[in-house]
């Protein structure tokens, strides 16, 4: 019993330092994207894991409940828990998704946004932390937004989960069931084919929309990866081992271009995230590509 009663003191610990981290997060969207305040982010980014290093927090990312594993499995949203506990089938005509990868990421789709956020566990406890999406605005149907922003809250309050077959259910720390999803086919895994083009990109710890009237793409093929940065060209060299994904030294073309208003400097820190990559996830013809830490740094959607 003593046992139990330490690794739960230990997990809610843990989870305590992760909330913090998040609501520092939350409150750096309000702010610009300046060098000054992403390395702030990092370092208490950096100071967080080793406190969890420390107290012994870092174990297996793959979940366990019931002998099976959250690891690898994807699942779209049934219903979720409205202000007054009841349940509340997801909007007709909007698909939410949670697909929980090897390596410890959870992403997918909050209705209209595509999101992103890091999981971990203790036995049958969760929890999912550094929650970003992009900052999209869809107005159909009524009510998808207030949808979307209340899916994210709620699972950014995650504190465990029960897995039994086709159903997933996660519950808060009140053990009250607050997100019921059904098990759904595996993501596409492949980045060759289509081009994709970006529609947001990681600026102090967010994702920002691509400046309007700017078009950046990239089409992956046969190691290389190509396309537009909102002003010049450009192209380099790649390698993708599953998920794990790395792009090598980028070259690009020479051209100044003065209109919209902060297309050379998005095009400067396209190029930088890019070459920063260290992972990839598609799913519902979406691509997300995420740096060394998990954290989601470009979103793009499979151009027409």
């Amino acid at each position: 019993m003593s046992a139990e009663i330490d690794r739960s003191e230990e997990f809610r610990s843990q989870q305590s330092l992760f909330l913090l981290f998040r609501r520092y997060l939350t409150m750096a969207q309000k702010n610009t994207c300046t060098w000054q305040h992403t390395a702030a982010a990092a370092g208490l980014l950096v100071i967080i894991a080793a406190c969890l290093v420390s107290a012994g927090c870092m174990g297996s990312t793959g979940a366990e409940s019931g002998g099976e594993s959250l690891a690898g499995s994807a699942w779209t949203l049934l219903s979720y828990a409205a202000g007054n506990g009841t349940a509340v089938p997801v909007l007709q005509g909007t698909a939410i998704t949670a697909n929980f990868t090897e390596d410890g990421r959870v992403t997918g789709s909050a209705g209209c946004n595509g999101y992103g956020g890091n999981y971990v566990f203790d036995g049958d406890r969760l929890a999912i932390t550094s929650i970003a999406s992009t900052l999209m605005a869809c107005t159909e149907p009524p009510g998808i937004m207030d949808q979307e922003a209340r899916y994210l809250d709620l699972l950014g309050s995650v504190a465990a989960f029960q897995l039994e077959g086709d159903r997933l259910v996660l519950l808060d720390a009140n053990g009250t069931p607050v997100l019921t999803y059904e098990r759904a086919a595996a993501p596409e895994t492949t980045l060759e084919g289509p081009t994709w083009e970006l529609l947001s990109y990681s600026c102090n710890a967010s994702m920002v929309p691509v400046i309007s009237g700017t078009t950046v793409t990239a089409t992956f093929g046969n190691g290389s990866v190509g396309g537009s940065a909102g002003c010049n060209s450009y192209g380099g060299a790649y390698t993708v081992d599953g998920s794990a994904l790395t792009v090598g030294e980028i070259f690009r073309t020479e051209m100044y271009c003065l209109e919209p208003a902060g297309v050379m400097e998005q095009e400067d820190r396209y190029l930088d995230l890019l070459g920063r990559v260290a992972g990839c996830q598609i799913e519902g013809g979406q691509l997300t590509l995420v740096d060394a830490g998990g954290n989601a740094t470009l979103f793009f959607e499979g151009a027409a």
